[in-house]
């Protein structure tokens, strides 16, 4: 009872979030929330609702997945109690070969996860390593760089939407280099971004992005970083490559670029899933080929804004393991053509003298890629 009141128990499924809209409590109790279809959605018109009596009050019960939810709600500081328990204390009232067959998850992420009721850090289980990444000095200029590529991972509309999650897609872009470090071809990030542009607006950004220029061919020793789509820079490499997938609206893009003299690149993923694409390019990073430039305030950390980069594609384990993984595609496809266009390999490049470096200075760069 609530108040000496008759209480009424109403269910709901997180899978019709909008039925949420209208109802209200003074308790509210979300059962397995990891579990939740479209949770975030289902949360937030849950609160709506929660605006009966002088103290409403929340209680949630889920198996702790790394959910981006439930690390939300863990991770708060005020007004909540977090109560843990582990599948081992209830062994009392469960048979022996129930917990016989356990023991060949123990030590295990599931068996930590299922049965110890710990909050997995979802990097653990990604594929891609941090610790895989190099990170380029901030007091150090930028090197030379041979490849340009800027990668676009396309949805039009801020009405697009991720038909599971009801999310609104971004268009993310992801922007590298590729240079010679130790006798080897390296990858260096140099700019990205996620927006929600309507078409005539992502064709606007994407036009400015192409004047950008970063480092210096003529003078490499006194350049300083030109990292970021806001800064102008008068000298140094444009990108030579503009990649775009070949579908849906991407497709469209291309066509409308192509109208106004801008080619761009193609990419055609075939049949293979997410997954496997970041699997196809992961040994790029586990060999240490790929680099990031170093934030001036935080010595020995990356610069802020490539953090959502990382965060996918340390996180990334699967469609939907994540809530938005745009990041992930533009990176797979830049990797991928790198890989199919031989930008990567690593033959020693040939010592040469003062006069064929001044040569080379002189001659004209050629490149068959360029958009």
């Amino acid at each position: 009872t609530e108040n000496g009141k008759p209480a009424i128990i109403r269910g709901f499924s997180a899978e019709e979030p909008e039925r949420l809209r209208g109802p209200q409590f003074a308790r509210l109790w979300g059962d397995e929330l990891a579990a939740w279809t479209k949770g975030e959605e289902t949360w937030d018109m849950a609160m709506m609702g929660l605006r009966l009596g002088p103290l409403p009050k929340v209680v949630w019960t889920t198996t702790p997945k790394p959910k981006d939810l439930v690390r939300k709600l863990v991770s708060e500081k005020s007004g909540r109690v977090i109560t843990t328990g582990s599948t081992y204390e209830n062994k009392d009232h469960l048979p022996k070969s129930f917990f016989e067959q356990l023991t060949q998850y123990e030590g295990t992420q599931l068996g930590r996860q299922e049965l110890m009721g710990e909050l997995i850090d979802a990097e653990e289980g990604g594929i891609i390593a941090r610790n895989w990444f190099k990170l380029w000095p901030s007091a150090k200029a930028l090197p030379s760089f041979d490849w340009i590529i800027m990668s676009l991972d396309t949805a039009f509309t801020e009405k697009t939407l991720n038909k599971r999650t009801f999310d609104a897609d971004s268009s993310a872009c992801t922007v590298w280099g590729v240079f010679w470090h130790d006798d080897k071809r390296q990858v260096l990030l140099l700019d990205c971004w996620a927006e929600q542009y309507g078409l005539p607006d992502l064709m606007k950004r994407v036009k400015k992005e192409l004047t950008v220029a970063y480092g210096d061919d003529q003078d490499n020793a006194l350049i300083k970083p030109m990292i970021g789509s806001v800064k102008m820079a008068t000298s140094g490499r444009k990108p030579d490559i503009l990649l775009i997938e070949d579908k849906g609206s991407g497709i469209s893009l291309r066509q409308m670029l192509d109208r106004e003299g801008i080619t761009a690149y193609a990419y055609n993923p075939g049949r293979a899933d997410k997954l496997t694409r970041l699997h196809m390019v992961s040994h790029i990073f586990a060999r240490g080929q790929v680099w990031l430039p170093e934030s001036e305030k935080n010595v020995g950390r990356p610069k802020t804004w490539i953090e959502p980069v990382l965060a996918q594609l340390c996180s990334f384990t699967g469609s939907g393991s994540i809530r938005h993984d745009d990041y992930v595609d533009s990176t797979t496809q830049a990797m991928r053509l790198m890989m199919d266009k031989n930008l990567l390999h690593n033959t020693p490049m040939p010592k040469r003298g003062a006069q064929e470096d001044e040569r080379e200075e002189r001659r004209p760069r050629v490149n068959p890629y360029a958009a």
